[in-house]
């Protein structure tokens, strides 16, 4: 597919380039959810995407945040398993 096609598919499916994105959460203000959260802030329960229907864009930006989240959670398990091997050595 080429550039063109891809931009006109994404526009059409409501994911604009500026959509797919949010906030820096690796910033330093960033607020991240505890990893004992029982539900995900922002992303829609089953009931609401039955009732409401689902925004393909909007639902991008906040699975994107979700991964990044996770991904700063591993790396912060990371630094605690690297700093648990420092002290057995």
């Amino acid at each position: 597919m080429n550039k063109f096609k891809t931009i006109v598919l994404l526009a059409v499916l409501g994911l604009t380039f500026a959509s797919c994105t949010k906030e820096n959460v690796a910033d330093d203000t960033y607020a991240v959810a505890t990893a004992s959260s029982v539900t995900l802030p922002d992303v829609p329960s089953a009931t609401e995407v039955e009732e409401e229907g689902l925004s393909l864009g909007e639902m991008n930006k906040v699975l994107l945040q979700k991964v990044e989240e996770l991904t700063l959670h591993v790396i912060e398990l990371q630094k605690q398993i690297d700093e648990l091997k420092k002290g057995r050595e």
